[in-house]
């Protein structure tokens, strides 16, 4: 996920100075959120009976944060906004789905014992 960060820093320090930094730094921080929340979700609730649960408080995080963030900036239309945090959020959310879905897939399956 840092990763993810140092390239979207990079790329918004390329287009719009440090307020692109700044932009790709709130998109992370977001993003990680996000996705932290929707992997303890999967941790809480792993067991067969409850998987339903933790799959839709999971989407609850992994979705809804990151889009009530992006209306958040949008209609704020302050510094973060002129510069691409929408884009951002977007690109560092794609970029990172395919990290917490492994390890997601990780937790469900260790807790089936396998």
């Amino acid at each position: 996920m840092f990763f993810v960060m140092l390239v979207a820093a990079g790329f918004g320090r390329a287009w719009y100075g440090i307020d692109g930094v700044w932009a790709a730094v709130a998109a992370s921080v977001v993003c990680g959120v996000s996705f932290t929340a929707a992997l303890l979700a999967a941790v809480w609730f792993r067991r067969p009976r409850q998987a339903l649960h933790g799959l839709l408080l999971g989407m609850l995080f992994r979705m809804g944060l990151p889009l009530v963030a992006i209306v958040g900036f949008q209609s704020g239309r302050g510094p973060l906004a002129s510069a691409g945090v929408v884009g951002m959020i977007a690109a560092v959310y794609l970029a990172a789905l395919p990290i917490e879905t492994l390890l997601s897939l990780r937790i469900v399956n260790s807790s089936r014992g396998g």
